[in-house]
């Protein structure tokens, strides 16, 4: 959904490059016409969507914006129609001994990756920005033993891949680049290998 400013030399367009649906600013170079540096993301919305952009009168850019409201439900596998509402979130996935239930947090100051007890209660952060996510696969991931999860997310300089402890604490940068992207990291069964896929939305 691009849309130009009246003067021709910048264009907004709807983006998840960063995670959410949001809106960038590319300014375009008048003589080439070309792309004038990388484009700047201007909306950081994580629980809604922004669609088509539109500049009025050359000073205001109208959007609209989609608002979700998700639900993280956990349910015996014999009987997933009973399933009990445990937070509000996205992204879920239960710990591997099954005590607690991870997920992304979901409106306003609730970015990040949390855990909550699987029977109900209290949930943690655990850090405080969450994976860069988009509209396909769960970004992030747990190791088979529960001490550790790991996920993509925005850095100052770009986008790195990152070790946190899954009770909380310090995150390690294990990889980054300049630059969004979406990053989509997977633990080998035995623990011992991270793959992981790079997009950029």
């Amino acid at each position: 959904h691009p849309t130009w400013t009246v003067d021709g030399d910048t264009v907004y367009f709807v983006s998840s490059r960063a995670g959410a649906w949001n809106i960038w600013r590319q300014p375009v170079d008048s003589d080439s016409g070309r792309p004038s540096g990388p484009p700047r993301q201007m909306t950081h919305f994580s629980d809604s969507e922004t669609v088509f952009p539109s500049v009025v009168g050359g000073t205001r850019l109208a959007f609209g914006m989609v608002r979700t409201r998700r639900s993280v439900q956990i349910a015996e596998v014999a009987h997933p129609g009973q399933a009990r509402h445990l937070v509000r979130g996205r992204a879920p996935l239960p710990a591997p001994d099954g005590d607690a239930v991870y997920y992304l947090g979901e409106g306003p100051g609730r970015d990040g990756v949390f855990s909550v007890p699987s029977g109900g209660g209290t949930p943690l952060r655990l850090a405080a920005q969450g994976p860069v996510l988009g509209p396909g696969p769960r970004a992030y991931d747990v190791s088979p033993d529960g001490v550790w999860l790991a996920y993509g997310s925005r850095l100052d300089d770009g986008t790195g891949l990152l070790l946190q402890p899954a009770t909380g604490g310090q995150a390690s940068v294990i990889w980054r680049q300049a630059g969004a992207g979406l990053v989509v990291p997977r633990v080998s069964p035995d623990g011992t290998r991270l793959a992981f896929t790079l997009g950029d939305g």
